[in-house]
């Protein structure tokens, strides 16, 4: 068994096997290092029962409650103030990682395009545990002007690199008894919720700039900042038709 994890999530019917085979195709061809490609059980258990009840309990928009972006234009809410936290288990892999005893861990979304080595990410050294940063959302300040509207962090967890148990504050914050309700009533998304709470402006000062960031050119969601040593591109904000015509073409 490797100490280097390569972590995918699936769960409802917006990604297929399909999706699982050519992301487990590319990080074999593009991992120089040895590792295992593992997913994390995040649909059973109490806590996921919570959340889920939680979910479908606040969740006021029209659509499927796991979509972080607004398909249908005659939706009432904009998906980011929709409450139900979409894809909330990510945080889950946060308390299973356990099962794995000090090892580092690189989740991707299935959504992913790997250029380039991921064995770049079993070199860093994890003081902090890292996560992908939105740096179109720097032009024009683009995300300090929307900051009280929840909707444009730069907080993108479709890539995240961490080791055993160094997030697990992130889940016991996230299911904290006197604040778990307000979570779910208040954030449409996960990466909402975690920008706000774990940023750089959190107001818990032992949660402030939990992350480190990747390079910038070194993981993108944005083509403008791609160069040669990308490593990897992500698909945020494209619908689910447009990002098959990319992952299953």
């Amino acid at each position: 068994m490797s100490k280097n994890k390569i972590v995918y999530l699936r769960w409802g019917d917006r990604y297929t096997q399909d999706h699982v085979d050519r992301l487990y195709d590319q990080v074999n061809k593009n991992c120089s290092v040895d590792f295992d490609f593992i997913t994390m059980d995040v649909s059973v258990g109490q806590s996921f029962e919570q959340m889920q009840a939680l979910q479908e309990k606040y969740y006021r928009g029209c659509q499927n409650p796991e979509s972080s972006i607004t398909e249908n234009h005659q939706d009432t809410y904009i998906r980011e103030d929709a409450g139900g936290i979409a894809h909330f288990r990510k945080y889950i892999m946060f308390m299973r990682d356990e099962e794995h005893k000090d090892c580092t861990f690189l989740y991707l979304d299935l959504d992913t395009i790997i250029r380039n080595d991921l064995s770049y990410f079993f070199d860093l050294e994890l003081k902090k545990p890292m996560i992908m940063r939105s740096w179109q959302f720097n032009e024009n300040m683009k995300w300090q002007r929307l900051y009280r509207l929840r909707s444009c962090p730069y907080f993108n967890s479709s890539v995240l690199l961490w080791k055993t148990g160094q997030n697990r504050k992130v889940f016991n914050e996230l299911t904290n008894e006197k604040k778990i309700e307000a979570n779910f009533f208040h954030y449409g998304i996960n990466d909402n919720w975690l920008f706000h709470r774990f940023g750089p402006y959190a107001y818990n000062r032992d949660f402030k700039d939990w992350f480190n960031f990747f390079e910038k050119d070194k993981v993108i969601s944005d083509e403008r900042y791609m160069s040669e040593s990308t490593i990897i591109h992500t698909l945020a904000g494209l619908n689910m038709s447009e990002k098959n015509k990319i992952c299953l073409s």
